[in-house]
């Protein structure tokens, strides 16, 4: 598929879903994952995180019940700010990279092995740090260009 077509698409997508005026609620997230943030499909579940300031562990959702039927704990990790999640065949991203006023020079991907993650609730992390190669000014900006809410693999 073109690039072309891609962006097409996706704005066809986007003004279906905001021309509609009917939203019907599947259901409501549990309150362990008030605050959900990335989100990817695994093994026929949803697995997600809650963003800033919150536990370093995964939720897997049941894509019927829309209740968490796994925790998955990553050591060697912190959710300083995560905001989304990605996957390839082999692994799971974790983006921690929030820095909405550009103060962060922690940034880093957390990569975990999919086989690790399939065969126990608790993981280590691999840490992938990163910084942009022109940020700078590290002062509180207010508003910063410096700031990722999500990518993909």
């Amino acid at each position: 598929m073109h690039l072309k077509s891609v962006l097409y698409f996706i704005y066809l997508s986007g003004a279906f879903l905001f021309s509609q005026e009917d939203i019907t609620v599947l259901s409501v997230l549990p309150d362990e994952i008030s605050e959900t943030s990335g989100m990817i499909f695994h093994n026929g579940k949803l697995i997600t995180h809650n963003d800033s300031g919150n536990t370093a562990q995964l939720f897997e959702i049941d894509t019927v019940s829309y209740q968490i039927t796994r925790t998955v704990t990553v050591e060697g990790a912190e959710n300083v700010d995560w905001e989304d999640l990605a996957q390839d065949d082999v692994h799971i991203y974790i983006g921690d990279f929030g820095n909405n006023f550009g103060v962060r020079t922690d940034l880093k991907i957390y990569r975990i092995r999919k086989e690790d993650y399939d065969q126990s609730d608790v993981v280590t992390a691999e840490q992938i740090a990163f910084t942009y190669e022109d940020q700078v000014d590290f002062s509180d900006t207010g508003a910063s260009d410096w700031d990722a809410e999500a990518f993909f693999i």
